[in-house]
């Protein structure tokens, strides 16, 4: 289980044009070590748009962290995602929609470089649930108990008479 961010270019595209776009963002996500999350990797679906899903990585393992902090390279993160997106926008003129999966409609646009004000703070939230989850663990509470699909505890039945309510973490715009 998990949770993904996609990204879909807004206009069908010739398949040289789609080539150079992908070959663009190989090259724009080296340099970085994406322990936090997955980088922009498109592929040109049937129906000529160019289509991408990068899934943040809120546990890292702590031998992924080792290795990473080994290479001495920056952490992709949500944000780096977001700006490798922009970057494309600007140089090739594609305009994305972006949604994740728990919404059936886009939840914003990338156009000209440009992203809409909405949809970078729910990027910017997505991008900071693992240093909440990590500021959570370090009070004491255990990772592994909180459901990554609904963000809320797990209930393992060990009712201690401590809880304080239920942890819910809601993503902006969302009831």
């Amino acid at each position: 289980m998990g949770f993904s961010i996609q990204y879909r270019s807004t206009q069908t595209m010739h398949p040289a044009r789609a080539f150079e776009v992908k070959d663009d963002a190989a090259r724009l996500i080296t340099g970085f070590t994406w322990l936090s999350c997955e980088p922009v990797i498109l592929e040109q679906q049937t129906d000529g748009y160019l289509f991408g899903s990068s899934k943040p990585n809120f546990f890292p393992a702590g031998i992924d962290i080792k290795s990473a902090k080994s290479e001495g390279l920056p952490d992709g993160t949500v944000m780096t995602m977001t700006d490798v997106l922009c970057e494309l926008s600007r140089r090739h003129k594609v305009d994305w929609q972006v949604g994740h999966d728990y919404e059936p409609e886009p939840i914003g646009e990338i156009r000209s470089g440009i992203i809409d004000p909405e949809l970078l703070e729910q990027l910017e939230a997505f991008g900071s649930i693992g240093e909440l989850l990590d500021d959570l663990v370090e009070e004491g509470d255990d990772a592994e108990s909180w459901s990554l699909m609904s963000m809320e505890p797990v209930d393992h039945g060990d009712d201690e008479g401590d809880d304080e309510g239920p942890r819910v973490l809601k993503f902006p715009g969302r009831d």
